[in-house]
């Protein structure tokens, strides 16, 4: 077996590997998502003229995702609701029953039946 592969069933390393994602990640959020996006497909993110959907993807994520406040709500299940109505659509929004924190507190015995 190699060391390699030995390493990658260690516990100390596989948290290690974890932790150094997650501080380069409170460092610099591009670069560690230029680090993963190297490590997950081999080569480097071509930022000038991106070619395949994983490259543009990610470069809408560290250009406009991060920074967006847009996305943010848009990515709130219940605040979301608020964009739609703001928008002029809040006809097409299904009627919701309750917002809930924790999922033990939902009444589901005084939910409708369908």
């Amino acid at each position: 077996m190699s060391i390699r592969n030995r390493l990658a069933h260690n516990p100390i390393y596989i948290w290690l590997s974890h932790a150094s994602y997650r501080l380069g990640t409170l460092i610099s959020p591009d670069w560690t998502s230029r680090r993963r996006f190297q490590k997950t497909f081999g080569f480097a993110l071509r930022e000038d003229a991106p070619v395949w959907w994983s490259e543009k993807l990610m470069l809408l994520k560290m250009r406009d995702y991060n920074r967006s406040p847009l996305v943010r709500q848009c990515a709130n299940k219940y605040a979301v609701r608020d964009y739609v109505r703001k928008c002029g659509c809040g006809e097409l929004l299904l009627e919701t029953y309750g917002v809930w924190d924790n999922a033990n507190d939902i009444p589901f015995d005084e939910m409708p039946p369908d």
